[in-house]
């Protein structure tokens, strides 16, 4: 795989070093499944400077080149979130009943700020907060105003449910054809996540994949949660950004793939991108954690609220890159439509993510005359 990359068209850092060798040459030493092997650098990972990859600037320099600034929401979208930047239940009311929460507000994102305070206020009042839940509860309770920020896009939804990503079970069997020496490798299912943020998906059709969740019920450190946090979210995301690359490859400094891991009340966002040719960069956000006391709402809920915002943002900016190339192309008359059709399909010169411990190793099957 890496000898089949342009040497031209890597990272390299003010140092000298160059990001994609040092990948490279730290995964081979890797006895496990390292993102590493799959040119995904994460900064967040400590093992990058414990083993003397990368140094604290190296790893600043990366997180900082090329960076995506997040979007953010009108000023009046802000001004009307402060507005619940308060600290008893009682004033959370008295504010709810002033912005006319139950009338019709065709401002969508007005009523969905709205909708999700009055939702969480209940937990509070009913003392949910401090109890201990099930991680379905914290999905459907809390983390639901995730969902609620996309209600507003016509094509785009988030598929709740565990729901199985297409782009990481493309990868997985993208090797896999018929028998021959050996039988019929069995179809490979991809990653479930916790939601999985998408076109509305047609059977028919193969829709896009922009990103996901993944959730626990506990907020620590466990194998776990350390294994979905920096390695299986990450490399899900490296697939589906290959393939929106792979459909719009004009649009590879663009596109973003972004989602959440949810640890009971705390939430963390990941961003997920491509800043050069070939090394896919991981960058994560402040972890927020929602207080079980309402007195922290606005210091806690407000800032929770607007990463969910921000997240459905960055998700419907990468789909109308999609949407207004298309459009662009379909005001051409230049044939285009045509001589994309009579091309030979190209081998993308982009490393794929690895898979060599997803797998059963199989013994080669000797062959004698």
């Amino acid at each position: 795989m890496f000898k089949a990359l342009d040497p031209n068209k890597r990272w390299r850092l003010s140092t000298g070093k160059y990001v994609d060798n040092e990948l490279f040459i730290f995964g081979l030493q890797c006895q496990e499944d390292h993102p590493s092997k799959s040119l995904i650098i994460d900064p967040d990972d400590s093992s990058y400077v414990e083993y003397g990859v990368f140094t604290k600037e190296e790893l600043d320099e990366i997180l900082n080149f090329e960076e995506k600034k997040l979007p953010l929401p009108l000023l009046h979208v802000i001004n009307h979130m402060d507005k619940y930047n308060l600290k008893t239940a009682a004033d959370i009311r008295s504010a709810l009943k002033k912005n006319r929460t139950f009338e019709y507000n065709p401002d969508k994102d007005i009523d969905r700020i709205n909708y999700t305070v009055y939702g969480l206020l209940h937990e509070y009042e009913n003392g949910n907060m401090k109890k201990h839940h099930s991680e379905i509860w914290y999905q459907t309770h809390i983390w639901s105003m995730i969902e609620v920020c996309f209600d507003k896009f016509e094509d785009l939804e988030v598929a709740i449910g565990e729901p199985m990503s297409r782009t990481n079970q493309k990868r997985k069997n993208q090797k896999r054809t018929i028998g021959g020496i050996i039988p019929m490798v069995r179809k490979s299912i991809g990653h479930k996540c916790d939601s999985i943020f998408r076109t509305y998906q047609v059977k028919h059709s193969k829709g896009l994949e922009f990103g996901a969740t993944e959730a626990k019920r506990n907020y620590n450190d466990s194998s776990d949660h350390l294994k979905d946090a920096l390695y299986k979210l990450p490399r899900t995301f490296k697939d589906m950004l290959d393939d929106l690359i792979e459909t719009k490859p004009e649009l590879i400094g663009s596109l973003q793939t972004v989602g959440f891991i949810h640890s009971g009340l705390a939430n963390t966002m990941l961003q997920v991108d491509r800043p050069t040719e070939y090394v896919t960069r991981v960058t994560r956000h402040k972890t927020i954690e929602i207080s079980h006391s309402i007195e922290n709402f606005g210091a806690a809920v407000l800032p929770s609220m607007l990463s969910a915002w921000i997240c459905a943002e960055i998700v419907n900016q990468a789909f109308q890159l999609f949407t207004s190339s298309s459009e662009e192309e379909a005001g051409e008359k230049d044939f285009s439509w045509m001589r994309n059709y009579l091309e030979k399909q190209k081998v993308l010169p982009m490393p794929i993510t690895s898979r060599s411990t997803e797998t059963p190793s199989r013994k080669k099957t000797k062959i004698t005359n």
